[in-house]
């Protein structure tokens, strides 16, 4: 008689993750049983069950989660702490405060054997809403040395002692990068004017790492572009913030020029199409040094669509004293706006380059039958 196979523990623990979608309860039942017999089961099953336990805040589950987060491989552990944050069960949340505690303590005497990390603890508040975890974490960011891992679990409070030390960490060396960050995703008013105060000439100039923090803002302002609100519905100032960028697409910090036209061309507010124009052609003039930013703020200008351009940017596309790249972007912009009295500059460029961009090329027929 043939012995049945025995699924391995790599397919009972990817059976039990489905199992936790379709059936929460089921799945439950199952984790608990897996830590009712200390050993009697692998590792990799051991942690689905661990990251399966935080979804049902029954007292058995509690009970068997306690006992995963002194699992012996780091894997359960860390599977444990994280299904930990998601718990609802009324201990949870003073169960992970006393573990984070215990393991900060570990940390400072150097014994990191069972402790947890800064990532792992990161990972776990990331899931808490509720008012004692808020409480915590809020404590934490207020320390006179603020911990800056508690910062991004925090977005949803509206603490006003939370709003006021983020505007009053912008610039700290170590929780600055956190706590500008969580401003551009909260936005509204308190975000625009406590992060546009550090992109002005004076403090751009009173600071060695002016153009690090600079740079910064720039950055999370434009990864969050698609936030015109926040979760409030807050207005997130993209027409304030655009004005900001554009005084700055001409700094004499190269990565702060960047980082702003990348956001003038991100925010594409059809208020700032003279303001573009004007900055362009100042530049074709001399009066201006062209700049990194001259190739994003032509992509905006193409982006928004505004046949107001269309002058300017034929001058740019064939322009001598800006680079190719400026070049380039100036004739794709002209080809995303279509007009037809583009045609001359987008065929010379053509020829220019030998008819070897086969995109300009079918951008030239399309203007060309479009506008017949």
């Amino acid at each position: 008689m043939t012995k049945p196979k025995t699924a391995s523990a790599a397919q009972r623990a990817k059976d039990l993750r489905a199992l936790s979608e379709r059936d929460p309860s089921a799945a439950i039942t199952l984790a608990v049983a897996v830590f009712a017999e200390p050993r009697a089961r692998s590792a990799v099953l051991r942690a689905a069950a661990a990251g399966a336990l935080g979804a049902m805040p029954t007292d058995a589950a509690f009970e068997a989660l306690r006992k995963a987060l002194d699992d012996e491989v780091e894997e359960v552990r860390d599977a444990a702490l994280e299904s930990l944050g998601r718990s609802t069960h009324p201990e949870s949340a003073s169960l992970l405060i006393a573990i984070c505690e215990a393991s900060e303590r570990a940390i400072r005497g150097q014994q990191h054997s069972r402790a947890f990390g800064d990532y792992q603890r990161f990972r776990a508040w990331m899931h808490r809403r509720d008012a004692e975890s808020e409480r915590y974490l809020v404590a934490r960011v207020l320390r006179d040395e603020p911990d800056a891992s508690a910062i991004q679990p925090l977005n949803w409070s509206s603490d006003p002692a939370l709003i006021d030390r983020l505007r009053a960490l912008v610039s700290h060396p170590r929780a600055g990068d956190a706590a500008r960050s969580a401003l551009v995703w909260r936005g509204g008013a308190v975000a625009f004017d406590a992060l546009a105060s550090l992109l002005t000439p004076a403090a751009l100039a009173a600071s060695e790492r002016s153009e690090e923090i600079a740079s910064s803002v720039l950055l999370s302002l434009w990864c969050h572009d698609d936030r015109h609100t926040t979760e409030g519905g807050e207005p997130r100032n993209d027409a304030r913030w655009a004005e900001v960028a554009l005084e700055l697409v001409h700094d004499e910090r190269d990565e702060v020029a960047h980082g702003a036209g990348i956001l003038v061309k991100q925010l594409r507010h059809p208020r700032l199409v003279p303001s573009i124009i004007a900055r362009i052609t100042s530049v074709l003039r001399g009066e201006m040094k062209s700049t990194r930013a001259l190739a994003e703020l032509a992509s905006a200008l193409g982006a928004l669509g505004d046949r107001r351009a269309v002058p300017t940017l034929c001058a740019l596309a064939t322009a001598e004293n800006v680079s190719e790249s400026a070049r380039w972007y100036a004739a794709r912009a002209l080809c995303a706006i279509g007009d037809r009295a583009a045609l001359p500059t987008l065929r010379a460029v053509d020829a220019a380059g030998n008819g070897a961009d086969k995109a300009l090329r079918k951008a030239i027929a399309e203007i060309e039958q479009t506008s017949e």
